[in-house]
């Protein structure tokens, strides 16, 4: 399981969370300060210390973050270990038209200005994320089979969607197997309907009460299709599902 650093500016919280629950969806250990840092820490040693342990840092430009002092000092240390190592370490996403700093500007970015869709698919691509990663198979043979992915090509394909049906179906096998959900996407004539995430309710993405609060708000606003969500795994599971679908892996 690789390690990512989300860096943002306080005030584009909201966007990191999405973001940051995409990313475990896809087996990421995500560092994200407001979960990272508890009350007493020492505020640089912390954040240093999540640099220093993450693969990527990924950071969220906007007007704020731009000027942010503690968002500057969070992308120079993991632009310093990216020419020690020699190996791409900071990605940025973009998601406002900004002044991007000058230390950033050779750099491809994942682009949200337009929307949210097309910047992740950008960065998935860039963390290598694909139909074939373990996390992906163990969700087609446990979770989604004999159901239809409604995802005809308007989102990266790792990215499934179902109708309301057949997402209940699979919340249902998500309790059975003891998995998780950081947060559910539905999308409804071709628009983007909101998103609804574990931190808002319980807190805790293995708490089925938490998914299922959500999926019937969204169903009472009248959203019938087109559900996708990013599921939590636990480590444990997936290992052991990796060694028997390919023991030579280990």
């Amino acid at each position: 399981m690789k390690n990512i650093f989300l860096s943002h500016s306080s005030s584009d919280k909201s966007f990191a969370r999405r973001l940051g629950n995409v990313l475990r969806g896809k087996n990421f250990k995500v560092w994200i300060d407001e979960a990272e840092i508890k009350v007493g820490d020492s505020l640089i040693e912390k954040i240093s210390e999540g640099i220093d342990s993450t693969d990527y840092l990924v950071v969220v430009l906007s007007k704020e973050s731009c000027k942010s002092e503690w968002v500057k000092r969070e992308v120079n240390i993991a632009l310093t270990q990216e020419i020690n190592q020699k190996k791409v370490k900071v990605l940025p996403c973009v998601i406002e038209e900004c002044n991007i700093p000058p230390f950033l500007l050779d750099k491809k970015y994942a682009d949200f200005k337009t929307n949210f869709v097309d910047g992740r698919s950008e960065l998935l691509e860039s963390l290598g994320v694909s139909l074939g990663d373990p996390t992906q198979i163990f969700l087609n043979q446990h979770i989604f089979y004999d159901l239809k992915n409604l995802n005809n090509g308007f989102d990266v394909n790792a990215i499934q969607y179902f109708n309301h049906e057949d997402f209940e179906i699979i919340l249902s096998r998500i309790q059975q197997f003891g998995l998780g959900i950081y947060g559910i996407e539905p999308w409804q004539n071709g628009e983007f309907v909101g998103v609804k995430v574990h931190e808002d309710y319980y807190g805790d993405p293995f708490d089925p009460d938490w998914y299922w609060t959500a999926f019937e708000e969204f169903c009472e606003e009248g959203v019938k299709s087109h559900f996708s969500a990013s599921y939590a795994i636990p480590e444990k599971v997936l290992i052991n599902f990796i060694k028997e679908y390919n023991p030579s892996n280990f």
